[in-house]
């Protein structure tokens, strides 16, 4: 009777081989499921800054808060969220960070003004005890303001209204003042217009042509500053960077610009540019054919130069020109705290122009063009066949209804608060 079997030496090694592999796999597993653990705290607390952050953009719409300043709040589950306000041309700029222990997470967010659909008016033109007169193929759909004696038919040259229907939509009667632009557009219309930004201006940029840069809104802001003409030509500027010069700025075609802000007295756009821009003077800006100005741009005027009451031709009025097959996507503003009566026009939209947002005018519009969305307008000129007619509409349209919904612009006094793009 035998009490031992023998075993071969290769059984043992292939069961202490087994035990060994068994072993890594526990352990690789142990080591994946605190791995996945961590990875599901980790992301935890990564979508709660997120969401955070994301409050800290709602907080700052809906409540006022003071420009150039940081205020803190408490967000989801109490933790710390900070925002800041400031602007970016005529459009505020909100950021908003938040930390939650190891984990920083911040947004940038450009805000404009919006109407409800059915509140944002296509045309509201000042009362001025004269009627608004539409001749030729001149088409206005949506909610109008118009002054108390209301809207009529003209002649221009032999050329009369064209349709049977003077407003394609409801009429309410206008005031003698134009909506007022909030407090705060006001001001950093002033502010930019008058170069009051400068003193703060640090970080200056090389003025030479054929430049690049590229700078993001959460760094500090960029400048490009220059004495006399200075003219930008085969050149990128994305983002974050001011181009001001104390006389005259040049923009040709073969540029890419996003986002940009120029400043100078007079600011010349060249024919065919395409880019995104605000652009601020006190004295002109042109247009020329064929440019294209994404969303959200911007051009506007702020007049200091008083007109001369009763002059047809004033000597180179302050005026927006834009010529014909140009379109932009965003906002044009002509403000003045001149009240001379002039008959010259302040902004001129040629022929085929197009505007897919609104015009803002204290004084006197010619409307060639069309405007999808809204106008606000003291008076309306017309110069045809030599004469100036005053508050007529020569084959110029106004659709409010093309519009785009997610359109926003203009804060206003009584419109709300809304998200324009994302910054970067």
């Amino acid at each position: 009777m035998k009490l031992f079997t023998r075993i071969k030496a290769g059984a043992l090694q292939f069961v202490i081989f087994t035990g060994v592999v068994v072993a890594l796999l526990l352990g690789t597993f142990l080591i994946l499921v605190h791995v996945q653990h961590m990875f599901g705290k980790q992301t935890d607390v990564t979508i709660q800054a997120v969401k955070n952050t994301d409050f800290g953009i709602a907080y700052a719409l809906a409540n006022n808060i003071n420009f150039n300043d940081s205020v803190k709040i408490s967000g989801l589950e109490g933790n710390p969220i900070t925002i800041h306000k400031s602007n970016w041309g005529v459009y505020e700029k909100i950021s908003s960070a938040s930390n939650l222990k190891n984990k920083k997470f911040s947004k940038i967010v450009l805000v404009g003004g919006q109407y409800p659909s059915k509140l944002r008016p296509a045309l509201y033109l000042k009362d001025e005890k004269r009627p608004l007169v539409v001749v030729g193929h001149t088409k206005i759909e949506g909610l109008s303001y118009l002054p108390e004696q209301g809207v009529r038919s003209g002649n221009i040259a032999g050329t009369s209204y064209f349709s049977e229907t003077f407003i394609h939509g409801a009429i309410k009667k206008s005031n003698n003042t134009l909506p007022e632009l909030s407090p705060e557009l006001k001001t950093a219309i002033e502010e930019l217009s008058s170069g009051n930004f400068l003193s703060s201006a640090s970080a200056s940029l090389n003025p030479d042509n054929k430049i690049e840069y590229k700078n993001s809104f959460f760094n500090e802001t960029q400048y490009l500053l220059n004495s006399g003409i200075l003219t930008v030509s085969a050149s990128t500027l994305i983002g974050n960077i001011i181009v001001w010069s104390d006389r005259k700025i040049i923009i040709g075609p073969g540029n890419v610009l996003e986002d940009i802000i120029a400043i100078a007295p007079e600011i010349e756009i060249q024919n065919n540019f395409k880019g995104s821009l605000q652009a601020f003077a006190t004295k002109k800006i042109t247009v020329g054919n064929n440019c294209t100005l994404n969303y959200p741009s911007a051009l506007v005027l702020n007049d200091k130069t008083p007109s001369v009451k009763g002059n047809y031709q004033q000597e180179n009025p302050a005026h927006i020109f834009i010529d014909k097959g140009t379109t932009l996507q965003g906002a044009i503003v002509y403000i003045s705290g001149d009240a001379e009566a002039n008959y010259t026009p302040q902004i001129i939209l040629r022929e085929s122009s197009e505007i897919v947002g609104e015009v803002y005018c204290s004084e006197n519009l010619e409307l060639n063009g069309t405007v999808k969305g809204s106008v606000y307008t003291s008076k309306f000129i017309a110069n045809q066949s030599g004469s100036i007619y005053q508050n007529h509409i020569y084959n110029g349209k106004i659709i409010n209804s093309e519009l785009p919904r997610e359109y926003a612009g203009l804060i206003m006094n009584d419109n709300y608060k809304k998200t324009v793009k994302w910054l970067y």
